[in-house]
């Protein structure tokens, strides 16, 4: 049985980062908790946290038209009595059963139809973007170095030198 009481505080951290990773100082990371009642036997619960709005967010773009500013979100889960007392300060001092930290960009995507160009544009964050790619097919047919990571990134980083700010992936393939 993975939780021994009824009840869970699951807990929300963001932070702005650079496009390197360097937290901007300016944005200290903000912390959300939430407890969550856990039914006898259970297995599998589903917390919400309310919408949360972003003061001046940075949006991401396409290398190609600026930077891609990411926000890291952290998702940590911990057991508690039911009538366990927290403040949102309490965040930074939870040690937790369980962590998932990923990083996200905010942007605004939307196709629209150009009647100068009598087709189909595509705009984020409201500008223009003029898709400039190729195909990325496998480039090893037996697929010994598909979950290198290295030679991943590697690959991603020759289309981005030619200018690239799009890359069809083949369907063939699973690079």
């Amino acid at each position: 049985m993975l939780f021994r009481s009824s009840c869970a505080l699951v807990s929300l951290q963001y932070s702005l980062s650079s496009p390197t990773g360097i937290v901007k100082p300016t944005l200290a990371p903000v912390t959300k908790i939430l407890q969550v009642d856990i039914p006898k036997d259970a297995t599998k619960v589903l917390a919400t946290f309310p919408i949360e709005t972003l003061e001046n967010a940075q949006f991401w773009y396409p290398h190609t038209h600026g930077l891609p500013f990411l926000y890291r979100a952290k998702f940590g889960v911990r057991t508690v009595t039911c009538d366990h007392e927290y403040s949102a300060n309490d965040g930074g001092d939870l040690v937790f059963l369980d962590e998932k930290s990923f990083r996200f960009g905010i942007r605004k995507v939307n196709f629209t139809v150009s009647s100068s160009l009598g087709g189909m544009q595509l705009e984020i964050n409201d500008e223009s973007v003029f898709l400039q790619g190729g195909n990325w097919i496998a480039t090893d047919q037996f697929m010994r170095f598909a979950g290198d990571s290295t030679r991943y990134a590697a690959e991603v980083g020759l289309h981005k030198a030619m200018g690239f700010n799009m890359i069809r992936v083949w369907g063939g393939g699973i690079t």
